[in-house]
């Protein structure tokens, strides 16, 4: 991904810095508050529910931030979910935020060009524009080969 130089310049190329996203997610940081990117379960959860009738799928969310489409998904009945993101802060936020909580899903902090699951461990993939942010990446083209390459193994 990006180098932390990159976290410091102005546009879209933090978006592939760890330092940029935990800024971000951090006290006074744009994405303190929970923020869905680009649709709400609200918006689309129909449609969602459409295309997976399988609530019993396991799903991954790669990007996840602090969106709470996830929030909706699972309680729409999709109960096998992995969460992740590059931010070790809002992974940790969401971790402390749902402890104790009757959600079961799995937070982890994940690099979505290099995951460490074996092929085929999900039957689906939510991207909710990650692949737009690692297309802004220095070298985005690359960045997003790699994790096209990881999301259909």
């Amino acid at each position: 991904l990006a180098s932390a130089a990159a976290a410091a310049e102005p546009g879209p190329r933090q978006f592939g810095t760890i330092a940029y996203w935990d800024r971000e997610f951090s006290e006074g940081g744009e994405y303190v508050k929970p923020f869905d990117w680009l649709a709400s379960w609200e918006a689309i959860g129909e449609d969602v529910l459409a295309l997976l009738p399988d609530r019993g799928a396991r799903v991954l969310v790669p990007g996840c931030g602090n969106a709470p489409f996830q929030l909706h998904m699972y309680d729409a009945g999709f109960t096998s979910m992995v969460c992740g993101d590059l931010s070790p802060v809002v992974i940790r936020q969401l971790q402390e935020a749902h402890a104790g909580s009757d959600r079961q899903i799995q937070y982890e902090v994940l690099d979505a060009t290099d995951m460490s699951y074996d092929d085929g461990s999900f039957d689906v993939v939510v991207d909710k524009s990650l692949l737009d942010c690692l297309r802004c990446c220095p070298s985005g083209t690359f960045v997003v080969e790699r994790y096209l390459n990881e999301v259909f193994r």
